[in-house]
């Protein structure tokens, strides 16, 4: 599992919605101040996303806006999920400049515009196959984010 800490923004009867900080890698390299990357990160500054999480059906710990809590994905999906996302438009670019390739020869055209154009076909079908899989697939219960835990809040006097 893949932990996060979040900050709970609202809460209702069918959700909760917090907000994660995205983290950039930048701070721990090096070449921090040679790199570009790092120049980039600092410059757009931090960015915070709103991550919707359905309620369980077994008891949920008391939320209410502001209170820290650990979510968490599973990280063979993210994976299945990160590998369907870069390997379908990949073989489909791939796979449509071999047949393209393949079916020149046999036909007998001359250059290589139609290779190219078949590879960029490819792409985008591949893209549009990775992107329906990928919507259908948001829609199990093991792609979505779940609440680990909620973090001790500590009592200011």
């Amino acid at each position: 599992m893949i932990e996060e800490q979040a900050t709970v923004v609202e809460v209702n009867a069918e959700q909760i919605i917090v907000q994660t900080l995205r983290k950039s890698s930048c701070n721990s390299c090096g070449a921090n101040k040679a790199c570009g990357t790092a120049v980039l990160s600092k410059a757009i500054g931090q960015k915070h996303s709103l991550v919707t999480i359905p309620k369980a059906k077994n008891v949920q710990p008391n939320l209410s806006p502001g209170d820290q809590v650990i979510i968490g994905i599973n990280e063979s999906m993210l994976l299945n999920g990160s590998l369907l996302a870069y390997m379908a438009p990949l073989g489909g670019m791939i796979g449509f400049a071999l047949m393209a390739s393949w079916l020149g020869e046999i036909l007998g055209w001359g250059g290589e515009l139609h290779i190219i154009a078949s590879a960029f076909i490819g792409l985008f079908a591949g893209l549009f196959v990775s992107r329906v899989s990928i919507t259908k697939g948001c829609h199990r219960s093991d792609f979505l984010p779940v609440l680990v835990k909620k973090l001790q809040s500590i009592a200011t006097q």
